[in-house]
């Protein structure tokens, strides 16, 4: 990733921790963001998360912290890529995730504490690639997105869950994408409310099943547990 100046990208930061804090804003300074660093949710400017490229949220924060701060943004639909980072166990920050991502939250990626440079830069790339993606896209037709799921359109895209102990990949999380007749590919937020108006959601969830599956025999037939 460049490091190219963003002009007025202000990547938002909440941490208590003066220095993880400091360390975020180094790297996403680096990065040609500017950055705004707060150290509790209270002080903290809906409207500002709305515009930020990306949110950087510590979970554990004393008076409101990160998980009740999430409830209020899903609250009011903010949908700005969120980035979860944590200290506590890796099975606590994925079901912290897997919450937010229920109640409708963009969380774009998890950083467990201590975390690796190279690790922060590949988790904010996603996210930017997703938020790019997700602007590009977002005047969809909602007839387009519906006649492109009924001819198969759907895509699984997977993504691995590592042991941090060990480095290795203990199993996938299988994400729902859907790919335009024009190659645009939609993440979940720009097309899960027109298929559930058109009745399809239970197709998508079949559909899902029957890729993850597909994918994990081709996995095996290689070698590959």
């Amino acid at each position: 990733m460049g490091s190219q100046k963003r002009r007025g990208e202000i990547a938002l930061i909440i941490d208590d921790d003066r220095q993880s804090a400091a360390l975020l804003a180094d790297l996403a300074a680096g990065l040609g963001f500017e950055t705004c660093v707060l150290a509790s949710a209270r002080h903290a400017d809906l409207a500002a998360i709305r515009e930020a490229p990306f949110l950087i949220l510590d979970l554990s924060m004393p008076g409101m912290d990160g998980i009740d701060f999430m409830n209020l943004l899903a609250a009011v639909a903010i949908d700005t890529p969120i980035v979860m980072t944590s200290g506590m166990p890796d099975h606590t920050l994925q079901a912290a995730a897997a919450a937010a991502r229920a109640s409708g939250l963009n969380v774009a990626g998890l950083l467990r504490k201590p975390f690796s440079v190279r690790e922060f830069h590949r988790i904010i790339g996603a996210t930017l690639a997703l938020r790019d993606a997700t602007r590009s896209t977002s005047a969809a037709d909602d007839r387009d997105v519906v006649e492109a799921f009924d001819a198969g359109a759907l895509r699984a895209h997977f993504q691995p869950k590592v042991n941090l102990a060990d480095g290795g990949i203990v199993g996938y999380e299988s994400l729902a994408r859907l790919e335009l007749p024009d190659g645009t590919v939609l993440a979940p937020g720009l097309f899960l409310d027109r298929l559930a108006a058109a009745n399809r959601l239970g197709a998508l969830s079949d559909r899902m099943l029957e890729l993850a599956l597909r994918a994990r025999s081709r996995w095996r037939s290689s070698g590959r547990a």
